[in-house]
């Protein structure tokens, strides 16, 4: 028999997926003015709900599959947490554009450009070096 004791460690993320998934529901079903903000906004949503559900997927599998013994499921779990790391990175990009495009800054042309580079540097470093 599971006891939820054991599984504690779920809930946060479980809330967390739902309140995301409740949130893009609201977001995409009403009707809403296509505005810059509203554009980098949705996209805010998007990334938020892809890095919920693969942070609850992969405490899902870490708590009922994971053997450290196991090379190969080793291996696996440190590419996920690669890509989460890679979605941290992205939001938080995602979430600098949003405060630039809210505040109505005249540097957002000029800072994406450095900033996807940056992004795509941080990300191929991140994929290469022995982050867990």
């Amino acid at each position: 028999m599971i006891r939820l004791s054991e599984h504690s460690n779920l809930f946060l993320p479980i809330c967390s997926f739902i309140v995301n998934f409740l949130l893009v529901i609201v977001f995409f079903i009403r009707k809403k003015i296509n505005t810059s903000d509203t554009r980098v906004y949705s996209y805010l949503l998007i990334c938020s709900f892809i890095e919920s559900f693969l942070f609850l997927i992969i405490n899902i599998l870490a708590i009922f599959i994971y053997k450290p013994d196991v090379l190969s499921i080793v291996t696996f779990f440190e590419y996920l947490n690669k890509i989460l790391y890679s979605i941290y990175i992205v939001w938080l990009s995602i979430l600098l554009v949003y405060l630039l495009v809210i505040g109505k800054s005249k540097i957002i042309k000029y800072l994406l450009f450095f900033m996807t580079i940056f992004n795509i540097i941080l990300i191929t470093i991140i994929f290469m070096s022995d982050v867990y």
